[in-house]
């Protein structure tokens, strides 16, 4: 009997606190699922093909490098005991109002982060106060095609994760009421704005698809508006992992064993949920993480095609 590991990551303490009770409520309420120890529940039968190993991995930290090095480790090459697949479970801000609370599959994912800190200095000459403070802004030169010349550097890739969403087990699930696809601008800081009025102008008439932008500095609202107007036939989610994850998948050729769903709990422009929603919709949605191991388990036994 050939065993199939599957690890469900999480990064802070509400998500972990989901997947921990969806993990209780399996072995409880479905006999055949056992608790073997701390964050680790199997399935074993003699009417089966294979036996499951399903592992929590609670990260309880944030960010593209962590959540890269974290998968980097499950697949280094003195581990013996390699996953089948590994599903990242966590929240995610949102542009659309309408998004929050809904679950998403994380289809494809660019990066914005790459930019400036400066000072920001504003003098009122009518008195003697004066603001001092930071001015951050990201170089579009990461994000899109510049007028730049000669050209400095290409553009950050978009990673996709069409490996599964396209010939995967999840083909069907990504089309399902209960599930979306969704296009991840990842970050590193906690954004509260939204996208701004009117996206950045490409100079000229630049063709499509890869329109030539004037050289600069562009705020978080306008590369929120960037990404709106290029990948808008996606709903547009914020998080801080999954471009990172996205990286180091594709280097070691792992991107068909990547799954990352993401449950919007803030609106950016009024990230104002409190702790309390955030855990609530986790939990609540996190039914999703059972019905995507019932169609792992069902298709590695050859009961659906």
């Amino acid at each position: 009997m050939a065993k199939i590991r599957i690890d469900i990551v999480t990064f802070n303490g509400n998500e972990a606190a989901a997947v921990n009770q969806l993990f209780r409520d399996m072995y409880t309420i479905f006999r055949p699922w056992c608790s073997t120890g701390n964050s680790v529940i199997t399935l074993q039968h003699r009417r089966l093909r294979n036996s499951y190993e399903i592992n929590h991995r609670p990260l309880n930290a944030q960010g593209n490098v962590v959540a890269a090095g974290c998968l980097a480790g499950f697949y280094e090459r003195k581990n013996p005991d390699p996953p089948e697949y590994v599903l990242f479970y966590g929240c995610a801000g949102a542009l659309n109002k309408n998004d929050v609370s809904k679950a998403f599959l994380v289809e494809q994912a660019s990066y914005a982060s790459l930019g400036t800190v400066a000072n920001n200095v504003h003098c009122q000459r009518q008195n003697i106060n004066c603001l001092l403070g930071e001015k951050v802004t990201l170089k579009n030169k990461w994000l899109c095609d510049t007028d730049a010349s000669p050209k400095e550097v290409d553009p950050l890739e978009l990673i996709k994760f069409n490996q599964v969403l396209g010939k995967g087990f999840l083909f069907s699930l990504a089309h399902a009421k209960f599930l979306h696809s969704a296009h991840v601008v990842a970050t590193d800081k906690v954004i509260k704005v939204g996208p701004a009025t009117r996206p950045p102008r490409p100079k000229g008439r630049s063709a499509s698809p890869n329109p030539i932008y004037v050289k600069g500095e562009w705020s978080y609202s306008e590369i929120l508006a960037f990404a709106k107007n290029t990948y808008g036939h996606l709903p547009i989610i914020v998080e801080m992992e999954s471009y990172g994850i996205g990286r180091i998948a594709k280097a070691a050729k792992l991107l068909d064993r990547i799954v990352i769903i993401r449950i919007v709990t803030d609106y950016l422009e009024d990230h104002s949920s409190s702790d309390k929603v955030q855990r609530s919709l986790l939990k609540e949605r996190c039914l999703i993480i059972g019905l995507l191991l019932l169609e792992i388990i069902c298709r590695a036994e050859g009961l659906i095609p």
